[in-house]
This record gives structure tokens, sequence and C-alpha cells, in this order.
């Protein structure tokens, strides 16, 4: 989720922390937590602290889905259908976009549209490309 044009511009609106952390905790589904711990296995822990996080919760209090704050977005990876949705309620409540990796939006039936990419004159069926050495 983003209020800039795209998540990645160094420009523009940012969700800040405070905000953040007021829209989790008036959210019964959410919570801020500031560490998240994965068992590797062998008695080995992966141990990440970041006041950012929070979680989804399912109905069953398991955690759902990992969100945090990065850079003036609120970021979450790979997330399901439904996860999807929610983020798409969460960005209404900012006023801000949902923005996937790969620079596509999403709207409020999880619909994705990406974006068009311009084709370099190189990239078209039948153009030859200028061997490296020739600069001019």
């Amino acid at each position: 989720m983003t209020g800039k044009d795209e998540w990645h511009d160094e420009h523009g609106p940012k969700i800040e922390l405070v905000e953040w952390q007021g829209v989790v905790e008036a959210d019964p589904s959410m919570e801020m937590r500031s560490e998240a711990v994965a068992n590797l296995g062998d008695g080995k822990q992966l141990i990440a602290h970041d006041e950012t996080m929070a979680v989804w919760l399912d109905h069953d209090g398991e955690v759902h889905m990992w969100l945090h704050l990065f850079e003036g977005n609120v970021v979450g990876k790979n997330p399901q259908p439904d996860a999807i949705d929610k983020m798409h309620a969460l960005s209404v409540v900012f006023d801000a976009k949902l923005i996937g990796d790969e620079g596509e939006h999403y709207d409020a039936d999880g619909t994705a549209t990406y974006p068009e990419f311009k084709v370099l004159e190189t990239q078209k069926a039948g153009a030859m490309p200028r061997p490296w050495w020739k600069f001019w």
C-alpha cells in the first residue's frame, strides 16, 4: 500500500508510523507485534525485531499474514486472495493504492491491472542491435 504514484518512488505521500499504528489498533483482526520468530529446526530460531510489524489474525487468533511499514509503504509478501482483499480495504483507509512488486495495481475485487511497458526499437522483431563495441 502506498500513497505515492508507485511504491518505489522516492517522493510523494508516505504512510507514517503513528498513522499505521492507529489503523492497526482500530482493527480488531489486527495487532502490532514488534517481534517475529521462525523456528528453523535443531532448536535454532530466526528472530526479527521491527516496531512497524503487524499481523492480520484469522478467526482462531492465528497469524494469517505479517505486514510492516517500510519507507512509507505498508508491505506484505506473497498475499493470498483474501489477504489482497484485506490489504485493499486497508489501502482505502489510508487513501492509498495497492500496488504489487511488478507494478500491478489491485482493485476492490482483487483484480490486478498490469502496466504497459514500452518496447524498445532493439526489441522489435527484425531489429538488428548494434554490436557492443559500436556506441555511435
